[in-house]
């Protein structure tokens, strides 16, 4: 026995009979008979089969979404470290500015004396 997806039929497989009931579960009653051949516990994996697939795929799909966030989320963290790193170097920079500027007036200075003397 297997339900539709909004449960308003049930499939019974009439192995004997080789054919597939359709049953409003509600009612009771028999809506159809499908004849499937041989094997019509084939005609009832079948949908199950198919809600599994697409249970399958909702949660590929979330996992999909998950990864994006994920990355998302990482790519900005780079992001930030490197906005900091740049920050970083920028200041390194100005104080390796300075201490030239330091040096260069400390030779001047000695330049001066030397030319003095």
């Amino acid at each position: 026995v297997t339900f539709s997806a909004d449960g308003s039929k049930a499939y019974v497989a009439n192995g004997s009979s080789d054919d597939v009931s359709v049953i409003n579960p509600t009612t009771k009653a028999i809506i159809a008979t499908i004849p499937v051949g041989d094997e019509p516990v084939a005609a009832l994996q079948a949908p199950i089969i198919m809600m599994s697939q697409n249970r399958k795929e909702e949660k590929d799909r979330k996992r999909g979404e998950n990864d994006y966030l994920i990355n998302l989320k990482a790519e900005l963290e780079v992001k930030s470290l490197h906005q900091k790193i740049d920050f970083l170097l920028e200041e390194q920079i100005k104080v390796l500015f300075d201490i030239q500027a330091s040096q260069l007036e400390l030779l001047k200075n000695i330049d001066s004396k030397l030319k003095a003397g």
